[in-house]
């Protein structure tokens, strides 16, 4: 719950109710939000004892009483982040203040996704119920959510990171040698040979960013399902000979993601009222990818052309992605209100964001995140790195995607039509690959200004 103002945002009322203080927040734009955070003592010393160790006494104040304010004297030029989340007792905060000096000089807010202990899952009925509202409520509100309590051993990232820098430090010339024609999407894809825009019928310069995309080793098509389309979902990995860390990497971290895509299918499924193995059953021969991400800008780079990005606005395709990132900035989401908003992971978490498959299904009660990677600010200098690692699951190639029961009625009728996730993941993909529009449905609408 947020407890504290986000950018160049001022708080223009304040209101209580049993068990709650509302703050009511006024944006540059005249958009009004309201948030909400539990009117407790303890938790109230929380968020006091954050802004406290981020040196922000001076700008903002905590008080706790019925009519009180949360917050007085806040000072707008001030980025000051605080969420507050609960579970299983153990109530903290967990993302309070970033600097959002860089952001503000881009025009842009930036702040935090809500993070969610999936660990509950495992912690009894009453903790599990609860993770079911948190995560409905997450994709309800925004489809972007960070999770701890995931059991991914984090020196399996650490592993693939150092693999991955071992080969992103090759000559060039032997990085092409891992590159698979544009319709197959596996071994190295270099700087420019993307354009993600494209993915939702919007033309750009180029994305600024390489990566190496790999499926589950060993995968097969179901026998007798060969086609040349199918043939493409299961082409076999590339493996650069030169970097023989590489591939144990890869499978470790990718069984690790994969297994935890499928527990939050659970989770999902649960949340949205059929069987908890509703979505598991649909990924019984799936299309899985993992992207290795590198976004680096050199010491002596020129400025990117108009309007390139390290990655252009996008949704993803499929049910999940599994995310890990660097702790800097650049990644952004699409909010509510047409602004961009950035955002920071925290340490040790996992962004997790909703694919268009996922939005079909359930009729847009849970929708695909529009997000892009911008470059550093433009009055930065020298060398800047990012680094990313996004696991997909999108599910089988032949699961008939069509709305949910629980997601439509008389007065909300189905939207989308039904469709094959294959033909669907394939069309988006020739999109960002071969620079054309893709003959798919829109599921972003008039959320993104041309």
């Amino acid at each position: 719950m947020l407890v504290a103002a986000v950018g160049a945002r001022r708080i223009v009322e304040v209101g209580t109710a049993p068990g709650y203080t509302a703050c009511s927040l006024a944006s540059a734009n005249d958009t009004t939000m309201v948030d909400t955070i539990e009117n407790d003592p303890e938790h109230v010393e929380l968020a006091r004892a954050e802004i406290a160790r981020y040196g922000l006494d001076d700008r903002v104040s905590v008080h706790h009483g019925d009519a009180e304010p949360v917050l007085a004297g806040f000072d707008e030029s001030a980025y000051v982040v605080a969420f507050f989340d609960g579970f299983a007792g153990d109530e903290r905060l967990n993302s309070p203040v970033v600097d959002g000096s860089d952001m503000n000089r881009q025009g842009m807010c930036m702040t935090n996704i809500s993070v969610i202990d999936v660990g509950a899952w495992d912690r009894g009925p009453s903790e599990r119920a609860r993770l079911v509202k948190e995560i409905d409520r997450a994709c309800a509100q925004s489809g972007f959510f960070q999770i701890v309590g995931h059991g991914v051993d984090p020196e399996l990232i650490g592993e693939l990171l150092r693999a991955a820098e071992e080969f992103y430090a090759r000559p060039v010339s032997e990085k092409l040698d891992s590159v698979s024609p544009p319709n197959i999407n596996r071994g190295y894809s270099p700087i420019g040979a993307e354009a993600l825009s494209y993915s939702l019928g919007r033309e750009s310069p180029p994305d600024l960013f390489e990566a190496f995309n790999f499926a589950r080793e060993g995968a097969l098509a179901p026998v007798g399902s060969s086609t040349p389309e199918v043939d493409r979902i299961f082409a076999p990995n590339i493996w650069p000979a030169t970097v023989p860390s590489l591939k144990p990497a890869v499978i470790a971290y990718f069984d690790a993601v994969a297994d935890l895509s499928l527990r939050l299918a659970r989770i999902f499924a649960v949340a949205l009222g059929v069987d908890e193995e509703f979505f598991v059953q649909r990924c019984t021969h799936p299309t899985e990818l993992m992207r290795v991400i590198r976004y680096e800008r050199h010491e002596d780079a020129p400025p990117p052309a108009e309007g390139q990005l390290r990655m252009g606005a996008h949704t993803d395709f499929g049910i999940v992605t599994v995310l890990y990132a660097d702790a800097v900035p650049g990644l952004q989401i699409l909010g509510q209100d047409g602004s961009w908003v950035s955002v920071v992971p925290e340490p040790g978490a996992f962004i997790i964001n909703l694919g268009d498959l996922l939005a079909q299904w359930t009729n847009d009660r849970w929708r695909s995140t529009v997000h892009r990677v911008v470059p550093p600010p433009s009055d930065s200098t020298g060398r800047a790195l990012r680094r990313s690692v996004a696991f997909f699951q999108d599910g089988d190639f032949d699961a008939l995607v069509e709305c949910l029961p629980s997601c439509a009625s008389d007065a909300n009728p189905p939207k989308y039509p039904p469709v094959l996730a294959g033909d669907y993941l394939l069309a988006k993909l020739s999109g960002s690959r071969e620079l054309q529009r893709p003959d798919t449905v829109d599921t972003v609408g008039s959320r993104l200004a041309d």
